[in-house]
């Protein structure tokens, strides 16, 4: 059972880099615009 929750926690903080990823890609694009 242990594993599983471990397994879990790693999932939910890679799907959260990937959405701090993207918001990093549309702030620049959104910048680049703006110049």
């Amino acid at each position: 059972m242990e594993e599983e929750e471990e397994e879990e926690e790693e999932e939910e903080e890679e799907e959260e880099e990937e959405e701090e990823e993207e918001e990093e890609e549309e702030e620049e694009e959104e910048g680049g615009e703006a110049e």
